[in-house]
């Protein structure tokens, strides 16, 4: 795998993960997050993972 695709592929994984802890965090269950998350990830844009990241840092 080309240096390029290693990065979009390590985005979409920290992505994925972003997104699931985000839906883990409000309460919904480890199963149905981690299904939810592989669809949002693809259609989630940075600025509102970056507003993820921030609402989970600030509930800790």
């Amino acid at each position: 795998m080309a240096a390029a695709g290693r990065k979009a592929a390590e985005e979409r994984r920290i992505c994925h993960q972003k997104v699931e802890a985000l839906l883990r965090s409000l309460g919904v269950s480890a199963e149905t997050a981690r299904i939810n998350s592989d669809g949002i990830e693809h259609h989630v844009s940075a600025e509102t993972l970056e507003a993820f990241r921030k609402a989970m840092t600030a509930t800790r």
